[in-house]
């Protein structure tokens, strides 16, 4: 070997590094520093099924199911077919393998599995009570949720949600988020079970701070398009808006607030009953709060029309209203009337309109009426006052109609104008009102028919 060829292999030598492979790859070293977690629930649990026919068989056989068995088995509860938590005897053992196991993971997945169980669980007790039992050995969230909400407890867990989320004036989301709780694990029958325990907080407030309600229910139950979060929550909504009135109607610079909201989640009860079929209490609740509107809608809108000539029938028609003589309402308006209305009232408070034809003028306005089975008609302007003795009567005009012919308002083949006449429908001209002359007729059958007096101080001007 030459001499420049030695120099070279001696330098090689010394400074040469031996290359070592690692045992372990970079893949797994990170994910060993990554806190041990949960696996997430399938997304169709028919999936699953033939992962719980093999679990039931083995806990059948009393065999000790692997750390990855019990991590789906969770999953297995209630969703599949066969549901392991229909076999009491084996979910028990099947809970001692999970609470015995060294890995956390079977816990947690049995938390989340327990958060989106559905609301009849079969044995969902057994499993509320091993998660509460193993909650400090969960780790977060699972820990600290339950030791400040004891969210495993199904009588006292959204409760607790519920008024703290109403205490720091924020949704069921962001309180068990701020907790640590995965936004996805919220959106469970857990988070609904929360948000029907704060409507029922609030249902039960007495305070008398009316919109503060309003605006926390808008917050806990509307998204941010202001829908309902969970229609399934819609009675709970409903009451909790209407119930603490307790029977009253509210006062004018609350009751708008109040009737716009209902109004755009369920519509008019008395057009389209299907968003309160399973609150009839609340529909009728509302359908005073209705005719308390239309009356003041066709009195404001009136009054704007026909000007000085109404004060006299607005005074009589508000202390009839006064006497809880009107059960209910609506309004018909012609072309003028329309426009003013959506002027004062904006569109979400129904009416009535005209149909074209007929000998009506583009002011006029009709009111109708329901007084137990009688049917009052008042026409605006010129026309005549009816009351129908019986609202049945085929010649009476129905509530709630979208549009109506004006002749269809009008009895002008011969009523008697007396008071105590023996036909079934009185009429009325509007004659002389300065002098009460038809208010004390008009009150005065209205006394033959219900037996209530409207005394003449409770309508002069």
């Amino acid at each position: 070997m030459s001499k420049l060829a030695k120099a070279i292999a001696d330098v090689m030598a010394r400074n040469h590094a031996t290359i070592t492979w690692p045992t372990r790859t970079m893949t797994a070293i990170a994910a060993s520093k990554i806190k041990e977690g949960h696996s997430a629930p399938p997304q169709d649990p028919s999936d699953l099924n033939d992962d719980a026919a093999r679990l039931l068989k083995d806990l059948q056989a009393r065999r000790t199911l692997s750390v990855r068995d019990l991590g789906r088995a969770p999953w297995c509860l209630w969703a599949t077919t066969p549901a392991l938590a229909d076999f009491e005897h084996h979910l028990h053992e099947l809970l001692r393998q999970i609470a015995s196991s060294k890995s956390r993971r079977p816990l947690r997945n049995l938390a989340i599995a327990y958060m989106s169980r559905p609301k009849r669980a079969e044995n969902g007790g057994y499993v509320g009570m091993t998660l509460a039992k193993e909650s400090d050995r969960m780790g977060r969230p699972w820990s600290n949720l339950h030791q400040t909400f004891s969210i495993f407890d199904p009588n006292e867990g959204p409760p607790r949600v519920a008024k703290r989320a109403i205490e720091d004036d924020l949704t069921i989301e962001e309180t068990l988020t701020n907790e640590g709780m995965r936004s996805g694990d919220v959106r469970t029958t857990f988070g609904s079970q929360c948000l029907r325990a704060a409507l029922e907080i609030l249902e039960a407030d007495a305070s008398g701070r009316h919109l503060e309600r309003l605006r926390k229910v808008a917050k806990l139950a509307l998204d941010d398009e202001g829908n309902l979060k969970s229609k399934s929550r819609a009675d709970g909504v409903a009451r909790a808006l209407i119930r603490p009135f307790s029977g009253t109607i509210p006062d004018d610079a609350t009751l708008p607030e109040f009737q716009d909201l209902l109004l755009r989640l369920f519509k008019d009860p008395r057009l389209s009953s299907s968003s309160w079929q399973r609150m009839p209490e609340e529909a009728d609740a509302f359908r005073r709060w209705l005719t308390s509107q239309n009356l003041k809608q066709f009195l404001e809108v009136t009054r704007i029309v026909a000007k000085d000539m109404f004060k006299y029938r607005d005074k009589f028609w508000r202390a009839v209203y006064d006497a809880n003589l009107i059960d209910e309402s609506w309004v018909v308006f012609a072309e003028d009337g329309r426009r003013e209305a959506i002027s004062a009232f904006g569109t979400a408070l129904s009416f009535a309109t005209f149909e074209k034809g007929g000998r009506k003028t583009r002011d006029q306005a009709v009111l109708l009426l329901r007084m137990g089975d009688r049917m009052v008609v008042e026409w605006s302007h010129d026309g005549k006052v009816y009351i129908f003795d019986d609202h049945e009567d085929e010649r009476c005009p129905k509530l709630y109609r979208r549009t109506y012919f004006d002749g269809d308002l009008r009895l002008d083949y011969g009523f008697g104008e007396e008071t105590r006449t023996k036909k079934s429908v009185f009429a009325r001209n509007h004659s002389a009102p300065d002098h009460y002359t038809w208010q004390d007729a008009v009150a005065e059958r209205i006394e033959y028919l219900t037996g209530v007096k409207i005394p003449r101080s409770a309508y002069r001007i």
